[in-house]
């Protein structure tokens, strides 16, 4: 991403639970026991998303470029602001930039195991459950980013031809859920039609419901502005969440227990429709959750 004030940047996702570190002029942030960058603030004005970056295998760059010129995408060189320049780089017709490199699987660490009872099976016996001792929560990784569009039915045909993505489900006509073939979370990427281009929301995995909980309870408590939450989604997804605003007005979320599928699955998408969604997972959507305000007016009111 790209931010007015690296500082204000810094504490806030330092207050989220990521680790961060400076990498030249640039501000590097990982999730605690995961050997990967998840997230890089580069300064500058406006604040907007700067790039999305995937991994693939050595083999594989060459077809997608192909599939990208076949598209009638712009194969261009690496900005340079990009941390290392490595691996393709194109703008797609709307002018967001990707980048795709050879990268090798990352596990995320276990995190913290908690004890619990039910009606059945006591097994924490006489001593307070351990989550309350956890100082911060610490989120696993980066599981997904949703995006504006502004053609939405592009977009989504883009996203297959060339990245091989498959629609997972819908909603209504103006949101597509992604997954990879070769398995994996049942979204790793959402576009939302808008009037343009922009960052919606960045999410990242943590344990459990208690951890969705405090976790946005805490940023709350630091000052920072809710966004919708916490709830379950009752359809796309089926995580738990909670979604909290950034300096800028984007969103950021935690979630948890998110819908697995498998490569060869047969699974069926369906297309939601607002009304079809119960609302007692949660709060009710906020007429304010979907607004584009990377691509508002600079001088427009903030939330």
């Amino acid at each position: 991403m790209q931010v007015p004030d690296l500082d204000v940047g810094r504490r806030f996702y330092t207050d989220f639970g990521l680790n961060s570190e400076e990498r030249g002029n640039d501000v590097i942030f990982r999730c605690e026991g995961r050997d990967q960058d998840q997230l890089q603030l580069i300064e500058g004005a406006p604040k907007q998303l700067h790039h999305i970056c995937f991994g693939t295998t050595e083999e594989e760059i060459p077809q997608i470029q192909a599939a990208l010129e076949k598209a009638g995408c712009e194969i261009i060189d690496a900005p340079k602001e990009a941390p290392d320049g490595s691996g393709l780089w194109w703008r797609d017709f709307e002018g967001m930039t990707f980048n795709v490199r050879a990268a090798e699987d990352t596990r995320a660490a276990v995190g913290a195991e908690y004890v619990t009872n039910d009606h059945v099976n006591k097994r924490r016996i006489g001593r307070l459950h351990e989550f309350f001792d956890l100082p911060q929560i610490k989120p696993r990784r980066l599981g997904h980013v949703v995006v504006f569009t502004g053609d939405l039915e592009r977009k989504t045909k883009l996203l297959e031809e060339t990245l091989g993505f498959a629609v997972s489900d819908s909603v209504g006509p103006f949101m597509d859920f992604y997954r990879l073939l070769t398995g994996g979370d049942h979204h790793v990427v959402a576009c939302i039609q808008s009037h343009a281009p922009g960052l919606q929301h960045v999410a990242f995995e943590v344990a459990n419901a208690d951890e969705v909980h405090f976790g946005g309870r805490r940023m709350l408590d630091k000052g920072y502005l809710d966004a919708w939450g916490p709830g379950r989604h009752a359809g796309p997804g089926s995580n738990l969440f909670h979604y909290l605003r950034d300096p800028w007005s984007s969103c950021v979320e935690y979630f948890a227990d998110i819908d697995y599928i498998p490569e060869g699955h047969n699974w069926e998408a369906r297309r939601y429709m607002p009304g079809d969604l119960p609302d007692f997972c949660g709060p009710a959507v906020p007429p304010s959750f979907n607004v584009n305000f990377e691509a508002m007016n600079p001088n427009s009111e903030r939330l």
